[in-house]
């Protein structure tokens, strides 16, 4: 039995009554199809019956299970038959292959599929096919029509489309008479294999990872071919030309090398396809803008000279390049005389390039952009590119300078109410600058001016040298300072220029003014060294006078002036041991009035910048009393104090503190009190009486000639008392007896004039104060004596020097 015929059942049915008529109903289901029908019987009567079925389809497959069913219409009585029949068998055959494998270089593929009739009448076939996406698929037709247990079959054409595997869905519907019999359903599995593989790949002809437009370069490829009949591949790439762009290969393994050009920029990928398949590979080089590299290091250029920036340009590709080097900008530093270059390079090949420049101002670390044309014209490319390199350079002097100060200071003696011979006086500076050729070349233009910052117009005239490589020179400015300078540093400003437009070096050095109250020492023409000594000299007829700071060294004096005259000499020694008795001890401390009195006339003298903090608190303590003995030299004290340190006499206030001085209430408990010395002092002092002055002058000049020497005699001196002239015999007489501090106190209370020139008496002098000031200076009278000589001699030479008429 198959789909698409007619199903037959035979029913033999027979009536057992005898006396009466059967009318039956008939109701039977074989396979699909329901039959009804009506039967009548005569008693005792037997028939067969053939249930027919119209043509049976698909649907019977599942409808195996049947039955027949007659049920007697008058009595209601019903037979029945349960039929299982057998199942259908399928109208056609179909063969075809379920597995089909194909490579993606295939043009086209195809297979059969057959259909064979089993029935006995005519069939009609209609094919359906899924869609794939590995391949396209053509029919050659999707309907058949089959005769009577006739075959045929048709072709299906398979097309790649991309590699893969999967299923083929053939759909066969089965029609008779334009009844659907049966639709059946096969599965072909379906597979695409790529028809290549790439095994090695390797670049040849280059030098480097990259390559530029119209570079050719060969690239080998290694293939293995999986169809017997071979492969037609194609290559594709973006950046890359190729000689053949279309290669058959072969099984099992293919070789083949290709020549390629770049044409654009970027990772160079080609694609191998044979239509269906693509490989991508990528290689290991880039296409970059054309370019060369640059080997530079930081060039020193010479300011004022020419020089050269050079660099190396390196053509890294293996086409001949074309470079224009050209600087367009303005660089503050340096002068381009050579602004552009041009440079064929051939491939893989090195070339300098060298800017002549112009050193114009000094810079450590300089640099300037020089901007790069590129250009190619190969293998039809042409291709220009501009890019900009930074080049380095340090502008450097061509020339050392180095300049050096004779003197660390310059010595100005302080003299008030000077001739006009003095006013002339000139304090010497030198100033030395030894300009050195660094370079190895003559040096021909080099101008050095040195100048007086303070002094308008005055220094050298601008000297010009030229210098043979490695030579040097120095250059010597001598120039006298006029002892009324005002300013407290000179300034030395120098230039050294090269070229007229490169500042090699400049600057400027200050050199401190010392001002003094000098010393004027006499020295031997003969011996003097007037190139060598700092200070300012008076040149007489048969002696040179040099005004002398006090405190120093008698070595450094002869080392740097020369050997003075002898009682100079003694006059050097004297002042600097008085000098350094005095700041040494009032340095330690300031406690009493001699203290106090003598630190006042020591900073006086020296024009030291007064500051008088201790000596003030020293006056502010002396206080008001009417009890002691010692109420005169306390009244006198802080008058004279008070004078000295630059404040009025009067009635002072009282002090917070004590220091062992006191001071009455009134003027007149004290006049009567130890004789007229004090009453002629305390008017003196108070009123600078004349007639008091004149008592008190011959009473201390006949004291003094009888050697007696009280120290409140040294308040007549200090509140500007004229000096007792000096006596060689009372001066021999104390120094037999061995008073030493009567014998300073004389020296401060005597006219300096009748012993500072006597050589014997100013040996001595420098002998007892070298050896005996130091102990005798814990004596506040000794002190202040000592601080009067030293103020007595400066003021000495200060007169000599103002006196002088004329300079020889």
């Amino acid at each position: 039995m198959f789909i698409g015929e007619r199903a037959e059942v035979r029913v033999r049915v027979a009536n057992k009554s005898t006396a009466s008529n059967c009318l039956l109903k008939l109701k039977a289901k074989v396979y699909e199809h329901l039959v009804e029908d009506e039967l009548s019987l005569d008693p005792g009567e037997s028939t067969v019956i053939d249930i027919a079925t119209p043509v049976i389809t698909q649907r019977s497959l599942s409808e195996v299970e049947s039955f027949v069913e007659l049920v007697d219409q008058v009595s209601n009585l019903s037979w029945s038959q349960k039929l299982t029949l057998v199942k259908p068998q399928l109208p056609v055959v179909v063969e075809v292959d379920r597995e089909h494998r194909l490579y993606s270089s295939a043009k086209k593929y195809s297979f059969s599929i057959k259909v064979e009739n089993k029935l006995g009448a005519e069939l009609e076939v209609e094919l359906l096919l899924s869609k794939l996406t590995i391949c396209d698929t053509t029919v050659q037709t999707n309907r058949l029509v089959l005769k009577p247990y006739e075959s045929s079959e048709v072709l299906v054409e398979l097309r790649p489309r991309k590699v893969g595997v999967e299923t083929l869905n053939v759909g066969l519907v089965i029609w008779a008479s334009e009844i659907k019999l049966y639709e059946l359903y096969e599965e072909i599995s379906l597979e695409v294999r790529q028809s290549f593989s790439i095994t090695k790949s390797s670049v040849q002809g280059i030098k480097d990872s990259t390559v530029t437009k119209g570079q050719r370069f060969g690239v080998y490829l290694s293939f293995k071919v999986y169809p017997e009949s071979g492969a037609e591949v194609k290559l594709l790439s973006k950046n890359l030309r190729f000689s053949e762009s279309i290669l058959t290969v072969f099984p099992p393994e293919d070789e083949r090398l290709v020549e390629v050009v770049a044409v654009d920029y970027g990772d160079s990928v080609i694609t191998v396809s044979d239509g269906v398949y693509s490989l991508d590979l990528k290689l290991p080089i880039t296409v970059v803008r054309p370019m060369v590299r640059i080997v530079a290091g930081r060039e020193v250029i010479y300011g004022g000279m020419r020089g050269t920036v050079r660099f190396e340009v390196e053509n890294p590709f293996d086409v001949e390049l074309k470079l224009l080097v050209k600087v367009d900008e303005e660089n503050p530093f340096i002068r381009f005389i050579t602004k552009s270059r041009e440079v064929f390079l051939k491939p893989y090949a090195r070339s300098p390039v060298e800017l002549e420049v112009v050193g114009l101002k000094y810079v450590e670390n300089g640099s300037f952009n020089a901007l790069l044309k590129v250009q190619i014209d190969v293998e039809g490319v042409k291709e220009e590119c501009e890019f900009s390199e930074r080049l380095y350079f340090s502008v450097k002097s061509p020339v050392n300078v180095q300049l050096s100060v004779k003197h660390s200071a310059v010595y100005m003696p302080i003299v008030k109410d000077s001739s006009p011979a003095f006013k002339d006086l000139r304090t010497p500076v030198s100033v030395m600058v030894v300009v050195k050729n660094l370079t190895k070349h003559l040096i021909d233009s080099i101008e050095v001016g040195i100048w007086f910052k303070e002094l308008s117009g005055r220094g050298a005239t601008p000297i010009k040298l030229s210098l043979d490589p490695g030579g040097s020179r120095p250059i010597v400015v001598d120039e006298g300072m006029p002892c009324n300078y005002t300013h407290d540093y000179i300034t030395v400003s120098y230039r050294v220029t090269v070229s007229g437009y490169y500042t090699a070096e400049e600057g400027e050095v200050k050199i401190p003014v010392v001002r003094y109250p000098p010393l004027l020492v006499s020295f031997s023409k003969s011996l003097f060294k007037p190139k060598d000594c700092p200070y300012p000299g008076i040149e007489l007829k048969d002696k040179v006078a040099v005004l002398i700071p006090t405190g120093v060294d008698l070595s450094s004096i002869y080392l740097a002036c020369g050997e003075p005259i002898k009682i100079s000499e003694y006059h050097i020694k004297l002042a600097n041991n008085l000098y350094s008795i005095l700041s040494d001890s009032i340095g330690k401390e300031v406690k009493s009035v001699w203290d106090a009195a003598s630190s006042v006339i020591f900073k006086r003298s020296l024009y030291i910048k007064p500051s008088f903090n201790r000596e003030q608190e020293v006056y502010e303590g002396i206080v008001h009393s009417v009890k002691g003995i010692d109420v005169l030299p306390a009244v006198l004290w802080k008058i004279t104090l008070g004078k000295l340190i630059k404040q009025k006499a009067g009635r002072y206030p009282v002090g917070a503190r004590k220091v062992g001085l006191i001071v009455p209430n009134s003027e007149e408990s004290f006049r009567t009190v130890r004789g007229d010395f004090y009453d002629n002092l305390l008017k003196f002092v108070l009123h600078g009486n004349a007639e008091s002055e004149a008592w008190l002058y011959n009473y201390i000049r006949d004291s003094l000639n009888a050697l007696v020497v009280d120290p409140m005699y040294l308040l007549y001196v200090l509140n500007g008392g004229r000096p007792v002239g000096f006596d060689e015999k009372v001066f021999a007489s104390l120094l037999e007896r061995g008073s030493l501090a009567g014998l300073l106190m004389y020296l401060a209370l005597t006219d300096l004039s009748g012993w500072v020139l006597n050589e014997k008496i100013v040996g001595e002098v420098t002998r007892v104060v070298g050896e005996k000031g130091g102990a005798l200076s814990s004596k506040g009278s000794c002190k202040v004596a000592l601080s009067i000589i030293l103020q007595k001699l400066l003021e000495h030479f200060h007169a000599v020097a103002s006196r002088v008429e004329h300079l020889e």
